[in-house]
């Protein structure tokens, strides 16, 4: 049994036109199937989900609000189911360009999951690779300019431990395009 399974919420608006329904019913069909994985994960310790790249920006405006408030929405609304199972929800990426409250939430959600150990959910939101390997790489200089750590210090290990994506849990197995839950 893996200890981390990633997935990339993808095909969520394929679905929906598929379907004839709205691009929004396909987004919110992703997310119900998203509870359904964090409930049936059995032996599994984290899940990370791939939610909201930058690249998702350049979406039109009114799908991208959708996606905000839906983001809000399920924060709130699966907090205390979240905390009753013992999930620890994280999320990585660079919240600082989300609207304001749904930072708050976001903020209050780690908060009131930090303790738990039962599983660990990350969502990454607003995440690109680049900023990953800048924050990381911003990391290690910060330790070499504190004096901490020395340039021929830096190597791979030096560098995962200070990526935010993926220090500290286990290396993701990825599902596979194609295997569609919805």
């Amino acid at each position: 049994m893996p200890q981390h399974v990633a997935v990339i919420l993808d095909g969520n608006r394929r679905w929906a036109a598929q379907k004839g329904l709205p691009v929004t019913v396909g987004h919110y069909a992703g997310w119900q199937k998203l509870r359904e994985l964090v409930s049936f994960s059995m032996g599994v310790k984290v899940v990370s989900v791939f939610v909201f790249s930058t690249e998702n920006w350049r979406r039109p405006k009114e799908e991208v609000d959708f996606l905000m408030k839906l983001f809000e929405h399920v924060l709130n609304a699966d907090l205390d189911w979240y905390a009753s199972k013992g999930v620890q929800a994280r999320v990585i990426g660079d919240i600082s360009g989300l609207p304001k409250n749904l930072q708050v939430i976001i903020e209050k959600a780690e908060e009131v999951t930090k303790a738990n150990s039962n599983f660990q959910l990350i969502c990454a939101i607003y995440y690109s690779g680049k900023y990953d390997i800048t924050q990381a790489c911003k990391s290690i200089v910060e330790k070499i300019t504190d004096g901490l750590k020395e340039p021929e210090d830096i190597n791979k290990d030096l560098f995962e431990q200070h990526s935010h994506q993926l220090h500290p849990v286990p290396q993701p197995r990825f599902t596979y395009p194609n295997k569609r839950g919805i």
